[in-house]
């Protein structure tokens, strides 16, 4: 049986495999060699070597058999931690980030934005300096970390192919707001979309990878299409708050879904000035939203 076993699963792993070289061939034919880069071919190559592990994850999900498929994982793909992005060791995979490290991870606390949620230095007030002079369309918005102390993580979660990190990041946002958004009654969770071109090429959006460990720890559903951007817009850091919201205008449209709900969570990895979440909240509040609310995983300081 265990030779059986073996050369069947040997045949499954090599028809996936070739199915997603098959299709990854097709695609490359459509894309400028400029493209093509040595940076790509890595990509493409990674997310090669994360389809046969998917396709080994099904074989042994089926067989009930996870302590093997944790093995081939942690041998193929080390878990790494977030912060240092060094392999963890098996004391610190429980807690998904080396215990080193934690206290390199600066939260935002009180006093806090009572919009946008920027850590303030002045305890008398009560807004930051941009939500006192722009008025945003979402009810209020939650962010867990100080950006500058997360700087280098942000990078490789969001360029680096780092999705692992959403494990830690995911579970750490339920454990610090998942009581208030229980209380506010949060029906859906859903990530600010990325284009479909961008995220062909980058193999993934860190945004849903978050949202789905951020629902799957809270019991909240995650829909990932419910918006969905339409509009391929130049890179938000290097614009001005005018030309970040020029730059969104009409990026955003709701996608095939009739809506039924009233308060919604917007997950994206970093707030800057509010532009996205409001052009999110815009379309979702022009659909029958009742109340958008912001989560972030990062964020500048205020004034």
């Amino acid at each position: 049986t265990g030779k059986r076993i073996s050369r069947d699963h040997y045949a499954f792993v090599i028809r996936a495999a070739d199915a997603y070289e098959q299709e990854s061939s097709v695609y490359g034919s459509h894309t400028s060699k400029a493209v093509c880069d040595n940076r790509r071919k890595r990509r493409l190559r990674y997310e090669y070597d994360r389809y046969r592990l998917r396709a080994a994850q099904v074989y042994f999900s089926e067989r009930k058999n996870m302590r093997a498929l944790n093995l081939i994982s942690d041998l193929i793909f080390p878990r790494r931690c977030p912060v240092c992005d060094g392999v963890l060791s098996e004391r610190d995979r429980k807690d998904l980030v080396c215990l080193e490290c934690l206290p390199k991870i600066k939260y935002i606390k009180s006093p806090k934005c009572y919009k946008c949620g920027k850590q303030l230095g002045d305890d008398e007030a009560e807004y930051c300096a941009d939500c006192r002079k722009k008025e945003h369309l979402f009810e209020r918005g939650f962010a867990l970390y100080d950006y500058p102390s997360v700087r280098h993580s942000m990078y490789r979660f969001k360029y680096s192919g780092r999705t692992e990190y959403a494990g830690f990041f995911g579970r750490d946002m339920a454990e610090h707001f998942g009581a208030e958004f229980k209380k506010i009654g949060i029906e859906a969770v859903i990530p600010v979309p990325m284009y479909a071109a961008k995220k062909r090429m980058r193999g993934y959006n860190q945004a849903e990878e978050l949202a789905k460990v951020l629902g799957r720890e809270l019991g909240i559903p995650v829909i990932k299409d419910l918006v969905k951007r339409t509009k391929k817009t130049l890179p938000m850091k290097t614009l001005s708050p005018s030309e970040r919201a020029a730059n969104l205008k009409n990026a955003f449209i709701i996608g095939q879904f009739e809506l039924k709900l009233r308060r919604i969570l917007v997950v994206d990895d970093i707030y800057t000035t509010g532009c996205t979440s409001d052009a999110v909240a815009k379309v979702l509040k022009d659909a029958g939203v009742n109340e958008v609310y912001f989560a972030a995983l990062s964020i500048g300081e205020g004034l």
